[in-house]
């Protein structure tokens, strides 16, 4: 009886290496195509070991899936090898990421008019830094989550008052990371409290915008020397000047 269920554990053991190992391989291929419009090899390898559904599961996980949609979408050839379901997919999620992203596009536009109102330049950061200053070219290849944007801190108290008369509001954390839509909204001077040992603002959520806004009072975490790294970063970063607004991207 022991040799049989010592038997049945290592079966188990050897199903579940392979599993990670499959999805591994898919990952490292999804990898691959994203970053390479199309690279044939890994989409040969999909298509041979019949792992496209489990490669587009990774990359919804990884939140790849816009990308390597974008990817495959510049190599015929690579398209013409994949099953059509799988087309209708990727085609699926591309249009999806660009309807989202031109929605966000638009409600940073409009943070920025906000801020514009105060004599306020907005610093945006990461993927709407990259959004923003694409001008609606490959808008559907990166998936965005929220909005990221930094101000002077001399600036930071009033930044956070003109988005609350604007409609935004703090909305608290819970312990597990997700907004406590029941708690009790947060005042400006509320938010800077809490937030005293973070890098950014509680988030800021709008009814009618479509997603979560971050203020950041830092652009890293505290164990960087963040007053040096936020006076250079607003100090290189780069006007431009789009739809009536100012704002500000990294250099």
């Amino acid at each position: 009886m022991n040799d049989n269920v010592i038997e049945l554990n290592t079966t188990g053991m050897s199903e579940e290496f392979e599993n990670h190992w499959s999805y591994w391989r898919c990952l490292k291929a999804v990898c691959q195509i994203s970053s390479s419009e199309g690279n044939a090899s890994a989409v040969e390898q999909l298509s041979r070991r019949k792992s496209w559904d489990l490669a587009l599961q990774c990359a919804r996980d990884h939140r790849f899936l816009p990308t390597l949609a974008a990817s495959l979408q510049q190599s015929s050839d690579a398209l013409n090898s994949i099953p059509v379901e799988v087309c209708e997919a990727l085609e699926q999620a591309r249009h999806d990421t660009v309807h989202r992203n031109m929605d966000i596009y638009a409600q940073a536009i409009h943070l920025a008019e906000v801020l514009n109102g105060g004599n306020i330049v907005p610093v945006f950061l990461k993927g709407t830094a990259l959004l923003l200053a694409s001008r609606g070219e490959n808008v559907g290849r990166r998936e965005q989550i929220d909005i990221d944007l930094v101000v002077p801190p001399s600036q930071r108290h009033v930044a956070c008052d003109l988005l609350q008369a604007s409609g935004y509001q703090f909305v608290p954390l819970q312990k597990n990371g997700h907004l406590d839509m029941s708690a009790r909204r947060l005042d400006t001077a509320k938010a800077l409290m809490v937030s005293r040992h973070h890098h950014h603002l509680p988030p800021l959520v709008h009814p009618q915008r479509p997603v979560v806004v971050e203020l950041h009072k830092y652009q890293l975490p505290g164990e960087f020397d963040q007053e040096t790294l936020l006076r250079d970063l607003i100090a290189t970063s780069s006007e431009h000047r789009s739809h009536g607004v100012i704002f500000r991207t990294p250099s």
